[in-house]
């Protein structure tokens, strides 16, 4: 998985919902044009698109991990 931090995620919106992320939830970013989802949305696009990123059409996703607060 890929590691962000608080900061990142807060400025951050779900690619396919607009809605901000939850950080301790399941998020996951595409690997070729760096949108982010939830999980929610991942199955969304499963159930919708072909499983296909909103914005670039790619198939491939990673997890993301964000870093505990210090």
């Amino acid at each position: 998985p890929i590691v962000i931090d608080h900061a990142t995620l807060a400025g951050t919106r779900d690619a396919l919902s607009g809605a901000g992320l939850d950080a301790d939830g399941e998020i996951f970013r595409c690997a070729d044009c760096q949108s982010y989802y939830s999980v929610a949305s991942v199955r969304a696009l499963a159930d919708e698109n072909g499983a296909r990123c909103i914005n670039c059409g790619s198939m491939e996703r990673i997890p993301v991990q964000v870093a505990a607060r210090q």
